[in-house]
């Protein structure tokens, strides 16, 4: 890893080959645009007697690099007792190094030698915590050993806070207003609530995906009904299989991704209308695609994505998010030796707990949701409620888990409670959506249509993103910062 990273570091990845989607790569994110624009019709309650669902022609497409699950592949997991410390600084975060290692029984002379030569541990956190770890190894690069220089922590972003940035992203490009045909239209139409301003407590991404979901299944909706030259989606149900798999894909090319806003152009077409209603197709069916490669384990998509989401970040003002971007692709394309990738990919992105194909998780969250049932499913109450205590039975939460799912499968009157909250009336809000998209026919070319207000037009935040890389030279910034040269002398006090 030391040999390898100092070789990568030498020069940054050549980013400009970014510009230019890789054939394989614009051909997965084409087959998983066309596949979900299927999924749209086909779990649509019109549809629910098609008797040619089941057809190859409509499966879904293989997977890139997908993860095993099942049962022998359900994670263990040892939650290390809670430490009363502030890790907001540096300083917090070198003292719960420290802690943790203490706990692990990693902190003797002797271990501290076998990490420093033998041992390399990925480290997965939010933003911040990656952040500051990296500030320290900058601040320790010219120590003594291995050890002092943190050189044995990979850090790796954690996916949930990644699929978070994005979606509030989408609010930020899209949210327009309500006189528009943006995002704060639809949440006036669909009646939802604490919406219009970006939140980061509480359950506000939960409803964002929510709702990102519903309106983009609205348009797809509509664009069925459009493409399909249907009164309703119902006739759909006459075509074969083929028949819905070119409609999917002429919905696709047309109307759902940055080929079509370029061929509006070419062929000069001025309707901002329309140029706006594909854009925001362009950029949700990734946000969806993210979504569902995490669900599903699917590393291989994405990582696809990446370049998408360096673009994004870069031109959405989010460079925080942009340097993880950055950090990773020069990892993976330059500085980590190929066991590393594949640790990082195989056993740092996501973690399964149930063995279920849909039961992955970013192992960010994973943690989130641990932190949830310390602080409140299995909270103590009263005046036994101490740090202390939560100290005491924090590493015995996957158990409590373990023992609630046993007696909710013993007492069958459990059994019909559920463990999440109901969602809005999805059918109803779809329909009502996408009869407003084909009413006031946002897909149909309309010559010099154009928004009824400056802060309805979206920003091409994609196209942004390349001119605030290159042009505006953030990654030369980037790289200037992390650019220098780490000793790699391996000394110890006591060996002076």
């Amino acid at each position: 890893m030391q040999e390898s990273r100092i070789q990568g570091s030498k020069a940054p990845f050549d980013f400009s080959q970014l510009l230019d989607t890789e054939p394989i790569i614009y051909q997965h994110l084409r087959n998983q645009g066309v596949y979900r624009i299927l999924s749209f019709l086909l779990n649509c309650p019109a549809l629910a007697a098609y008797r040619d669902r089941n057809d190859p022609i409509l499966s879904p497409p293989p997977p890139v690099h997908l993860l095993p699950c099942g049962p022998e592949h359900i994670i263990k997991q040892f939650i290390l007792r809670t430490a009363d410390i502030d890790e907001a600084s540096y300083e917090g975060n070198e003292k719960v190094l420290a802690e943790w290692q203490r706990q692990l029984k990693i902190d003797t002379l002797a271990e501290m030698k076998k990490t420093s030569t033998n041992r390399l541990i990925p480290i997965v956190g939010d933003q911040l915590t990656v952040d500051h770890l990296r500030g320290l190894a900058k601040y320790r690069h010219d120590d003594i050993n291995s050890y002092e220089r943190l050189d044995w922590i990979t850090t790796v972003n954690g996916w949930f806070h990644i699929e978070i940035a994005f979606a509030s992203s989408l609010h930020k490009q899209h949210l327009g207003t309500s006189g528009g045909i943006s995002l704060h239209k639809a949440f006036d139409v669909l009646q939802r609530k604490g919406l219009m301003s970006t939140q980061v407590k509480g359950p506000f991404w939960h409803h964002l995906d929510e709702a990102l979901t519903h309106v983009a299944e609205a348009h797809f909706r509509a664009l069925w009904v459009l493409v399909g030259k249907a009164k309703t989606i119902g006739d759909l149900a006459r075509k074969t299989p083929m028949e819905l798999l070119l409609l999917a894909e002429d919905i696709y090319d047309q109307y759902a991704c940055r080929r079509a806003l370029s061929m509006m152009q070419l062929r000069r077409e001025e309707d901002e209308v329309k140029y706006q209603s594909i854009l925001f197709n362009a950029d949700v069916l990734l946000y969806l695609d993210l979504r569902d490669a995490t669900r599903t384990g699917d590393v291989g998509r994405i990582e696809d994505l990446v370049p998408t989401l360096l673009l994004r970040f870069a031109g959405g003002g989010n460079s925080k998010y942009m340097i993880e971007m950055l950090e990773l692709v020069q990892g993976l394309r330059c500085e980590w030796p190929e066991s590393v990738k594949d640790i990082i990919r195989t056993h740092c992105w996501l973690i399964n707990r149930t063995g279920r194909r849909d039961g992955f998780v970013p192992t960010d969250r994973a943690q989130e949701q641990n932190i949830k049932d310390l602080k409140v499913t299995y909270h103590s109450f009263g005046p036994g409620a101490t740090l202390t205590y939560l100290t005491k039975i924090s590493p015995a939460v996957p158990v409590l888990r373990e023992v609630k799912k046993h007696i909710k499968w013993q007492l069958e009157t459990l059994l019909t409670r559920g463990d999440r909250h109901s969602s809005p009336n999805k059918e109803k809000d779809v329909e009502k959506y996408a009869n407003v998209v084909l009413n006031e026919r946002w897909f149909a070319y309309e010559k010099n249509r154009r928004l009824k207000k400056p802060g309805d037009c979206a920003k091409d935040v994609i196209s942004e993103g390349m001119t605030a890389l290159f042009q505006d030279k953030a990654i030369e910034r980037w790289w200037k910062g992390r650019s220098f040269a780490r000793s790699t002398q391996e000394k110890w006090l006591d060996e002076a």
